[in-house]
């Protein structure tokens, strides 16, 4: 019976295989490559079909996006030039033992490719109210009405929709973060072709050195990157667009990536600093959804802060709003109030309803408010205070 050798050494013989390419076939360590390969692709899924269900991208800092991708392009371009020598050796070995011995590119490059994706859906996908803002000119005081000075002009022509800054400011990242890569590949492509090869695969001075400068960018990006989403999801107490299932897979898969990553011939330190630093930067804004997202349970809100349909009678959006506002009519003699209530809007004066029931929602926040606080003891004060700060 005629048996086949294995197809890590189907190409070609070892003795023909240059010093640098001899690799080491590792089945534990090529199941856990393969594996994460699978487990990027899986965490990242339930963010992109969030975006896309939801139809909207709020929740996310543009500027946490713009640090990621930089971030994620110095990494791509930080592990291709440290493992160039090996991706030169795929022509002296088998695809599996190519495939085995690429797993910090094709790891770290996967991890580009879907992050990049959550910034083309966050671009497809821009909440519109957040995209375009309607205005209408005043007319200049005193002038004729067909006065053809400009703001005169502005003013007959109606109501104009203009781009927000917020649009403007998602679409410049957008090019930042383009022109960074292309500047990137251009510059470690000059370095490699102009660089002389090694016979034991350790890259020229200057390679090291502009690798070595990449892979401390990419873990500063990736520093600062998490702090505009930590302060954004902090302070509005909400989970947005932000998925916790991709979390809950992608904070511990971290340490597998790093392992993986600092275990391929050609990498350093500054291959995987990046990935340990963003994966405890991620855990903890995974601690801050899972509390917001016990608070929007108790408060009867959704990710954006709506008001969900079947919110508990108890919840907040349902404590001080009364059932019913009745209708007064004839029977007032004299508005509840004269002067027009702060945060009523100006229609308030024509709506009585509404007044009645800013009034009675006021009326009613009185009387459940006693004159003279509870005692407490020292401990249920302490745990109001965290409450507090968690708004719990």
């Amino acid at each position: 019976m005629l048996s086949l050798p294995a197809p890590w050494t189907l190409l070609p013989k070892l003795s023909e295989i240059p010093k640098i390419c001899n690799f080491e076939h590792d089945g534990a360590a090529l199941f856990v490559q393969t594996f994460l390969l699978v487990g990027i692709v899986v965490s990242y899924l339930p963010q992109h079909l969030n975006i896309i269900s939801k139809g909207s991208s709020e929740g996310f800092s543009p500027w946490f996006l713009l640090l990621g991708c930089t971030s994620a392009n110095s990494g791509l371009i930080n592990v291709l030039a440290l493992q160039w020598e090996s991706v030169k050796c795929c022509r002296h070995v088998g695809f599996l033992l190519c495939y085995e011995s690429l797993g910090g590119i094709e790891i770290v490059g996967l991890q580009w490719f879907v992050f990049t994706i959550i910034l083309v859906l966050f671009l497809i996908y821009f909440p519109p109210h957040l995209k375009y803002v309607e205005y209408r000119a005043t007319a200049h005081p005193g002038h004729p009405k067909n006065c053809e000075c400009e703001p005169c002009e502005a003013a007959r022509a109606g109501p104009q929709v203009n781009t927000t800054p917020e649009w403007k400011l998602a679409i410049a990242l957008a090019w930042v973060v383009l022109i960074h890569l292309l500047l990137c590949l251009f510059i470690t492509t000059i370095l490699l072709y102009s660089s002389p090869s090694s016979p034991d695969g350790v890259p020229a001075d200057r390679v090291f050195v502009w690798t070595t400068f990449l892979g401390l960018c990419s873990t500063s990006l990736a520093f600062i990157q998490y702090m505009p989403q930590l302060l954004h999801t902090y302070r509005t107490k909400l989970v947005g667009a932000l998925s916790i299932p991709a979390m809950l897979i992608q904070s511990p898969g971290a340490a597998l990536m790093v392992y993986i990553i600092a275990s391929k011939p050609g990498t350093n330190w500054t291959s995987w600093l990046v990935y340990a630093t963003a994966g405890c930067l991620q855990a903890t804004l995974l601690t801050m959804c899972l509390l917001w997202k016990a608070r929007q349970k108790r408060l009867g809100i959704d990710d954006f802060g709506n008001p969900l349909p079947d919110a508990p009678e108890g919840s907040h959006f349902q404590h001080h709003i009364p059932s019913s506002v009745p209708d007064y009519g004839s029977n007032l003699q004299q508005p509840i109030y004269s002067a027009p209530i702060v945060g009523a809007g100006t229609e308030a004066a024509e709506e009585p309803g509404r007044v009645v029931a800013v009034t009675r929602a006021v009326e009613d926040a009185i009387e459940s408010t006693p004159l003279l606080p509870e005692q407490q003891s020292s401990s249920e004060t302490k745990q109001q205070g965290w409450r507090k700060w968690l708004a719990l």
